[in-house]
């Protein structure tokens, strides 16, 4: 059996499992959020707010905001290992084979980004392996009736779906896999707001170094790659909803 270590106390006021990132970003499945992952071998045990405070990452008030936050899970018989904090602008978790950042402020961008880039120059022996960009904007349509709207358009385009009865609950995927990226697209209606689309936008980099072993700046990939890949999901988001504005509105038959 693994062995469990304690947590001091002043450090993790809340002990918690946390299974994976993903379980804490459907806590918020309908705002709007960024976040940048990182896999590798790391060691979640180092990603504390007393770490990030000591290299610069926050400030005072964000480091007390840290510590209230943070939770953390260490042994086996509390799941996934994990260490969690929030300071408003954006949270961080970290597990032993990812890295994840996430903001719900559009302003905040650049700051998450400067701080993946931070994090892994200090940690510049790690191994990774991918480096991902992900995004999920609410797409405000003019109807009532959004999650509709979209299934007609996909009914429309000639793939043979029938004309049913009833309200269609329509979700979209859409996957693109290529040697230097890999990008998915997920379009859904809100089951929250009827007027909504939710629509995930994800891109996935694999890092291929350009030397076999030695050190390598982990922002070569960071950098030029999240604006970029943050900025296709505002295009994507915009032309879906172009597309689902200009569409009749839908009247379906009840069942």
């Amino acid at each position: 059996m693994a062995e469990q270590r304690p947590v001091d106390a002043a450090l993790a006021p809340v002990i918690t499992a946390i299974r994976s990132f993903s379980e804490f970003a459907a806590t918020i499945p309908f705002e709007n959020f960024w976040n940048i992952v990182i896999l590798g071998e790391i060691d979640y045990r180092q990603h504390s707010p007393v770490w990030y405070d000591l290299i610069g990452v926050l400030n005072k008030e964000e480091r007390v905001r840290a510590d209230k936050s943070f939770l953390a899970s260490l042994g086996p018989s509390m799941g996934t290992p994990v260490f969690r904090f929030d300071i408003g602008l954006f949270s961080i978790v970290c597990l032993p084979d990812r890295w994840e950042i996430l903001t719900k402020d559009r302003q905040q961008q650049k700051r998450i980004v400067d701080v993946a880039c931070l994090v892994f120059k200090k940690l510049w022996e790690i191994p990774v392996t991918t480096v991902g960009f992900n995004s999920q904007v609410v797409l405000k349509t003019k109807f009532k009736n959004a999650q509709e709207i979209l299934a007609e358009k996909m009914r429309r385009a000639g793939l043979g779906f029938p004309q049913l009865k009833g309200k269609p609950d329509s979700q979209f995927v859409f996957r693109n896999t290529g040697e230097a990226s890999s990008t998915v697209i997920n379009l859904i209606g809100s089951s929250l707001n009827a007027s909504d689309v939710i629509l995930s936008y994800n891109r996935e980099f694999p890092i291929r170094p350009k030397f076999k072993e030695g050190y390598y700046d982990a922002a070569e990939w960071i950098v030029p790659n999240a604006q970029t890949s943050w900025a296709e999901a505002d295009e994507v988001g915009n032309g879906v909803l172009h597309a689902l504005n200009s569409a009749p509105e839908v009247k379906h038959a009840s069942q």
